[in-house]
């Protein structure tokens, strides 16, 4: 085993813990959040957290309650915003 893949899988859970983190203090249980499914925007609220970059969310308008990834927020900000994702 290299150094290099050492150094490379250090910083890739480094950035995963990181991600997590600020996840976890953007999105608190309760807090309102805004996804994009099917290239539809969706809202809901948190109601837990996984590991990594999964939020437990419950769909405001279904009542569906469903597993949404930092990428499915970051989508829905980019259409918010105007930008192409």
């Amino acid at each position: 085993m290299s150094a290099a893949l050492i150094v490379a899988h250090s910083m890739v859970r480094q950035a995963s813990e990181n991600l997590h983190k600020v996840l976890r203090q953007e999105y608190p249980i309760g807090a309102k959040v805004r996804w994009v499914y099917q290239r539809q925007p969706r809202s809901g609220t948190v109601i837990g957290h996984s590991f990594g970059d999964r939020i437990r969310v419950r769909n405001d308008y279904t009542g569906q309650t469903l597993w949404i990834s930092a990428t499915d927020v970051l989508l829905a900000f980019a259409t918010e915003v105007g930008a192409t994702a």
